[in-house]
């Protein structure tokens, strides 16, 4: 999947939207496959727990790799920032595996109300989590501006 879009971007300098569709196209048939191929490729790196699952990385190693996510995680750490809640349109579960523990909630289905002493991590397109057991349904993932409509 990264490959095949790699090469479109580069070769045929479609248009971002117009590749996402061709790939949901393609896993029409068979959603099941299109959420593992998309897992696959959002934590191509870490180290399968199982055929399922993804080792979490450890935060501070995520953290010295990315800027934005230490600046995030400095922002939802330290209560006198005023960060009530994040809106992401990330599938992935990064920013909750550097968070500390129990004091975030990720948000992924309307129906769910976050717990008042926690900062929600609202994602808003679908979340994929490193266990696949997690996170939102294919149906419910949003991948192209069609479905967004």
């Amino acid at each position: 999947l990264l490959a095949i879009s790699d090469w479109q971007i580069k070769n045929l300098q479609e248009p971002l939207e117009i590749t996402a569709r061709k790939i949901r196209l393609y896993y029409e048939d068979d959603q099941a496959a299109f959420h593992k191929s998309l897992r696959e490729t959002l934590y191509q790196g870490f180290a399968p727990a199982n055929a399922h699952d993804f080792e979490s990385p450890a935060a501070n190693d995520l953290m010295l790799g990315n800027p934005t996510l230490n600046a995030i995680t400095r922002l939802c750490d330290h209560p006198q920032t005023g960060v009530d809640a994040v809106v992401t349109y990330n599938y992935d579960a990064l920013l909750e595996n550097v968070l500390n523990e129990g004091s975030y909630e990720a948000i992924h289905q309307t129906d769910h109300a976050p717990a008042s002493d926690k900062i929600p991590v609202y994602h808003v397109h679908g979340y994929v989590p490193f266990k696949q057991s997690e996170g939102s349904e294919v149906e419910d993932i949003v991948f192209t501006e069609d479905q967004y409509n």
